[in-house]
């Protein structure tokens, strides 16, 4: 098996790849480092690192090409799957949404009659594909200098509502020291150094502001791993402990009960309207905030 990824958004599919790697398959992720700031996607040995816009279409080009891929898995980029089936008419394809992009939508978008499987990251989402949960990285199950009446938030602008109001609050009425890592400003953690971090709080606050109790963050999850307690701002006075984790092999069973697609003249129609779109700005997804995304 040859996977060969296309954005990795959060660094989701880093572990995949990994596993894919380490059980004798072979798989690459094309990633830009403008995206990458703490290196979730960089630390896998299966990356491809480029810098601009132009340096990542330029090298997807060459990766659809040369690599020769059994499967192509593309990570929220429109723009991705219409070049990946123009390239791979024969090649199956998965799309997977991962949040925001497509969260507050009517319908998923046009293009993905594209791809021969669509998948979403978090079981609110269910209404655009099937559920296929983010797996954790080994790395995130430790334990050591756990501080009791702690916790921690990760706030970052593209969020849909600015909640550490409401975090400073919650910690206020237990007498719990909060920190927020803030994004906008700058701050966060190597992603090596991210399991022995989130081990030193008792909490970690998941307020996102997503209305539903099952839509918790990678973070969240990895958080999870780590030991914490996690609270949802949807329903903060429940406090989540436990977790059933995701496994790699379940995107290997998925990409290995894909068939190569047939010929379709839908298809083709929907790349060419796909290509037109690009050209005139219109391939969007529904986040100004979201990378890769045409203004």
């Amino acid at each position: 098996m040859r996977v060969l990824y296309l954005w990795n958004t959060a660094g989701a599919l880093t572990p995949v790849a990994d596993w894919l790697v380490e059980n004798g398959h072979q798989a690459k992720i094309l990633m830009s480092s403008r995206y990458d700031v703490f290196g979730s996607t960089s630390m896998s040995r299966t990356a491809r690192m480029v810098y601009s816009r132009g340096e990542y279409y330029k090298a997807m080009v060459s990766e659809l090409l040369t690599y020769q891929p059994t499967h192509i898995h593309v990570n929220q980029s429109l723009q991705s799957l219409v070049l990946a089936r123009l390239l791979h008419p024969r090649t199956p394809i998965v799309f997977q949404y991962h949040g925001v992009e497509v969260r507050y939508r009517d319908r998923v978008h046009h293009e993905m009659v594209l791809a021969d499987k669509v998948i979403v990251s978090t079981p609110d989402l269910e209404r655009y594909g099937e559920w296929y949960d983010r797996p954790v990285d080994k790395m995130f199950y430790y334990r050591g200098g756990r501080i009791k009446k702690t916790a921690l938030m990760l706030y970052a602008p593209f969020f849909m509502k600015d909640l550490r109001k409401a975090a400073k609050e919650w910690c206020r009425e237990r007498g719990i020291e909060l920190r927020i890592l803030d994004r906008e400003k700058g701050e966060g953690v190597p992603y090596r150094d991210m399991p022995e971090f989130l081990s030193k709080f008792e909490y970690y606050l998941d307020f996102k502001g997503y209305g539903d109790t099952r839509a918790i963050s990678r973070l969240a999850v990895e958080a999870l791993a780590c030991g914490c307690r996690v609270v949802s701002d949807t329903d903060s006075n429940h406090v989540i402990e436990t977790y059933r984790f995701a496994r790699p092999e379940m995107y290997f069973d998925l990409y290995h009960s894909m068939r190569r697609p047939s010929v379709s003249i839908r298809r083709e129609l929907a790349v060419l309207v796909g290509l037109a779109k690009w050209a005139t700005r219109r391939l969007v997804v529904s986040s100004k905030n979201l990378p890769l995304i045409e203004k």
